[in-house]
């Protein structure tokens, strides 16, 4: 997904003895352990900040959310940039590569026409889960939009926490068929990292979990879709509502721990159900 605006994620084994003290024990396979890679950091400047408007940086900002299967290491970003007098950001592409029996890893990510950016992170995984790590990276792109010089440099990446708990939020629900206004309190119950439902596979990105609505008879709970995800800094939670109508909530973490999701812009949506369409006017959603 790319945004514009003008200016502006071994094998172990547990030994059992056998019941009926037949003297052998039993070794029972366990998940891989997880790279202490894997998940969300802050690489260059602050968290990107996704708003209408004129794009606030002076530098380049680069957040990413990592996966890592074996040697294979996948991961998405969210960035932002200033490039003379054009600034603009991104969420979505993602940059692959091998991690090397020594921990260290390059990690390269095209995005194609009309505005081409190509992304180039070289690090070493850290050696246990939380602890930062050093890299380096180069950032450049061409077309209307090119920077010169592109921003490149060295980094020491800084773990941003998962989107998992509890956030809740007040707003109100914005009906275009009635012009109503709604006063509404969101309660979602988060959990970053499940399963692919098509691959099958693990994957850091993904978010599950739940919604509640109060203040509203159009309805009252929802479920995660699986788009729900975690692109570096940006958050994009998308639900299924007991009405049957779905829901868009588009946010960015609000800080390294991730206690605020913060609405971008600051607006979500409803549709497809019976009150539908209706907007929700929200800034934040604050972890409890």
């Amino acid at each position: 997904m790319q945004r514009n605006w003008s200016l502006a994620t071994a094998f172990v084994c547990v030994l059992v003895p056998c019941l009926g003290g037949c003297g052998s024990n039993l070794a029972i396979p366990l998940p891989p352990q997880a790279s202490p890679l894997a998940g969300n950091w802050l690489l260059v400047g602050s968290l990107p900040v996704f708003t209408e408007g004129p794009v606030n940086t002076s530098s380049f900002n680069l957040a990413m959310t990592f996966n890592v299967s074996g040697d294979q290491i996948s991961a998405t970003s969210s960035y932002q940039v200033l490039c003379q007098s054009s600034g603009y950001g991104g969420a979505g592409g993602t940059s692959v590569g091998d991690l090397l029996q020594n921990g260290s890893f390059t990690l390269t990510e095209n995005v194609p026409l009309p505005v081409s950016n190509s992304l180039v992170v070289q690090g070493t995984e850290p050696t246990a889960i939380g602890s930062d790590w050093a890299g380096s990276y180069t950032w450049t792109n061409s077309g209307s939009q090119s920077c010169n010089p592109a921003p490149l440099g060295n980094f020491t990446a800084t773990r941003i926490q998962d989107v998992t708990g509890t956030y809740v939020g007040s707003g109100t629900l914005d009906t275009s068929s009635t012009g109503n206004s709604i006063p509404v309190t969101i309660q979602a119950v988060l959990q970053q990292g499940a399963t692919n439902p098509v691959s099958g596979v693990f994957d850091n990105r993904l978010i599950s979990g739940t919604i509640a609505v109060q203040g509203t008879s159009c309805f009252s709970s929802g479920a995660t879709s699986s788009s729900s995800a975690v692109d570096g800094g940006l958050v994009q939670l998308n639900f299924v509502m007991n009405d049957g109508s779905k829901s868009f909530i588009p946010a960015y973490i609000g800080d390294t721990a991730a206690h605020s999701l913060v609405v971008e812009p600051p607006l979500g949506a409803f549709s497809s159900g019976a009150c539908a369409p209706m907007t929700l006017s929200i800034k934040e959603l604050d972890k409890q």
